[in-house]
């Protein structure tokens, strides 16, 4: 007969080492009581005696071998179901774009416990303060879930149709087969800010009892755009730099690239004129001489102007717009921006260890920005932002589904 294989249940109480020393068997012994009752068919009371176990342990060990069904300490304050229920109502307001903060959840869990507690429920918690921060964890852990730093998003954005989205994977991938594209023929470009609320969002150190804590803007520069271009290769091409009002220094802007482009505007955004400039002198320039080539854009109005589409004819450059507010779910470009910022701001952060008021300044803006894409926009992080947007390799199953 093969050897019993036998499960047994967890029996550690809040205290183990309590626990440990009041029992004076081991837990082969255990086993080899409840192997002596199911395989030899000798009696609880008989194997409990034989082997100096209590006959109560035995007993709860043969009732059943699923411990996990068990819960062990004091009564949980809702029942499975309304736990369920809760816990679906999280997924469901995540999946409408409208997470709740900790305050919105221990709210809602008071509310619940009140209601149960007028019910003639032992509710353990506080109903007015609502569930402690214990009581959260192990809620999280029991329904997998976790906690996340929400990112901001537009309403229009929360609600991109699926239907449109899978028309706009139809047709890319019929532009794709047609044209017979190569990861290196494919490009994106977008439009990307900085502003003076540009901020790392990182939790801090601090001390104990400190009610705000404050830090430094490291970004002390008016409003600055810049168009980035890459291509599903890996390839970036120089950027174009639009200040507000005035361009720097011409000290600063000697550092930079003479491949790089650097106008001014009065608002800092990008218009018609300066995206016809960008497209005839850094696109055409840096796009290679295989033809054709693909350029994948969102479809804000200065993207398509009468001289552009001159150009596009005449180069063999066909163009594809992202359906309307989904760039953020679609656009190769969105999905590495945030590391471009983020090690711009790091660096800023490491160099104020060296001068207390190093920040971001217009005449600095450049030097950061050229090495933010040196050491961010990688390509191995670029093809990477591809594939999180389904482009390429072409899988609509890739992209991010809470949009």
């Amino acid at each position: 007969m093969p050897p019993l294989k036998v499960k047994l249940k967890h029996c550690t109480v809040k205290n183990g080492k309590k626990a440990a020393s009041r029992r004076n068997y081991s837990l082969d012994i255990l086993k080899e009581a409840i192997r002596d009752v199911k395989v030899k068919g000798n009696s609880i009371r008989g194997a409990a005696r034989k082997f100096g176990i209590p006959e109560s342990t035995v007993r709860f060990h043969l009732k059943d071998n699923d411990h996990d069904r068990y819960v062990y300490g004091p009564e949980r304050d809702f029942s499975e179901e309304t736990e369920n229920s809760l816990a679906s109502f999280v997924v469901f307001m995540e999946e409408r774009n409208r997470p709740l903060t900790i305050d919105a959840f221990k709210a809602i869990v008071a509310s619940i416990a009140q209601k149960e507690k007028k019910k003639g429920r032992r509710i353990l918690m506080d109903t007015e303060k609502g569930p402690s921060y214990q009581w959260i964890q192990k809620f999280r852990k029991r329904h997998k879930l976790t906690l996340k730093s929400g990112k901001s998003t537009t309403t229009s954005k929360c609600y991109v149709d699926r239907a449109v989205i899978d028309k706009y994977f139809e047709t890319l991938a019929k532009c794709v087969n047609e044209r017979e594209y190569g990861p290196a023929q494919i490009w994106n470009m977008d439009e990307t800010r900085w502003s003076k609320e540009q901020q790392l969002k990182r939790s801090v150190i601090a001390s104990k009892g400190s009610n705000v804590i404050r830090n430094v803007n490291l970004y002390t520069a008016e409003h600055t755009s810049a168009e980035i271009c890459c291509n599903a290769e890996g390839k970036v091409m120089p950027p174009m730099i639009v200040f507000k009002d005035r361009l720097p220094s011409p000290d600063s802007m000697a550092a930079l690239p003479y491949s790089w482009e650097l106008r001014a505007s009065k608002s800092g955004f990008f218009n018609g004129s300066l995206f016809e400039l960008w497209f005839r002198e850094i696109f055409l320039r840096n796009c290679g001489k295989q033809r054709p080539q693909l350029l994948i854009l969102d479809n804000a109005s200065i993207h398509f102007t009468p001289n552009v589409r001159d150009l596009c004819n005449s180069q063999n450059i066909d163009i594809l717009f992202l359906p309307s507010n989904s760039s953020h779910v679609l656009q190769p470009c969105d999905q590495v921006f945030g590391l471009l910022k983020d090690y711009m701001l790091t660096q800023t952060q490491n160099l104020m260890f060296i001068d207390d008021y190093y920040t971001i300044t217009k005449a600095k803006f450049g030097v950061m920005l050229k090495h933010g894409i040196k050491n961010a926009l990688i390509p191995k992080n670029v093809r990477a932002g591809w594939k999180r947007a389904g482009a390429y390799p072409l899988n609509k199953n890739n992209i991010d589904t809470a949009y």
